[in-house]
């Protein structure tokens, strides 16, 4: 089975159109196609934008009291470079905001992954965070130069993403001009190779 959605973009800032083709199965698959017509330079766009949360685990425990050893929906920012390079960057719960970028070009793939599968890493009955999906993104062409943008924002509660990583073009998108991104999704339990 095979849902479509169509989607339109229309801010102060730019108008566009979103395609999302969804494919549901083990692995839950969504090409997306968008095209950006911006009213006004912009300098900053996030493509393939994904969120989670990080509250504690592995060499990062936690200011907070709690029993499980670990509490999180992904642990790691994985990047696969245009240069055919696995890069894994483990999250953290800043206690002030922290903002990294990955310089690369034509990337192959970035996600927010959940590598942790074992009830007795997280032991929790109720969220069963070894069971969250991670995602990965699959850039489909060329997007050129950019950086994956790691975002970590200061977090006391589990119930809030704080956590968001995208692709950031070099390039500013001129006003009046079309910028297409094509890319597809994977919820998966590990990325595709």
């Amino acid at each position: 089975n095979v849902l479509i959605c169509h989607g339109l973009i229309d801010s102060p800032s730019t108008s566009g159109v979103a395609r999302l083709i969804f494919r549901p199965g083990d692995m839950t698959i969504v090409d997306v196609e968008t095209t950006l017509i911006p009213r006004t330079n912009l300098e900053h766009i996030g493509i393939g934008t994904l969120s989670s949360s990080f509250l504690f685990g592995g060499n990062r425990r936690s200011h907070l009291e709690d029993i499980r050893p670990e509490v999180h929906k992904a642990d790691g920012l994985q990047i696969l470079t245009g240069r055919d390079e696995w890069l894994w960057r483990p999250l953290n719960n800043p206690e002030t905001l922290q903002v990294s970028a990955f310089i690369d070009k034509s990337p192959k793939g970035f996600g927010l992954l959940q590598r942790n599968r074992s009830y007795d890493v997280f032991q929790d009955d109720v969220n069963r965070y070894e069971r969250k999906p991670s995602l990965w993104v699959e850039p489909l062409g060329d997007w050129g130069e950019g950086v994956v943008q790691l975002i970590e924002i200061p977090n006391n509660a589990e119930v809030n993403d704080n956590i968001l990583s995208y692709w950031r073009p070099k390039a500013t998108v001129e006003a009046g001009t079309e910028a297409t991104f094509v890319y597809r999704l994977y919820w998966c339990w590990a990325p595709t190779e």
